[in-house]
């Protein structure tokens, strides 16, 4: 007798599950999964995301922090500023 409760997923859908997986965990490049999934481009990858219910990849705080402070650092040197303030261009 046959297990009635047994998931018949299609191979096809646990392939792409899985890639959208390694996309959204920063395991794999948006170029390597369009192509892997067939898409387009990256519209279609993220609207993919959002149907499996994933999120696009997302850098670590501390490495975004890092870019801010060297964002700020690179534009006071760039005005000849030691402090950056709202009230000059």
């Amino acid at each position: 007798m046959a297990d009635t409760n047994a998931v018949t997923a299609d191979p096809r859908d646990a392939a792409q599950d899985s890639v959208l997986r390694a996309f959204a965990d920063g395991q794999m490049s948006k170029e390597r999964a369009i192509a892997a999934l067939g898409l387009r481009d990256y519209a279609q990858l993220l609207i993919r995301l959002g149907e499996a219910g994933l999120q696009p990849p997302q850098l670590p705080a501390a490495e975004v922090a890092a870019m801010q402070g060297a964002f700020v650092r690179l534009l006071r040197e760039a005005r000849g500023t030691n402090a950056l303030h709202a009230d000059h261009p």
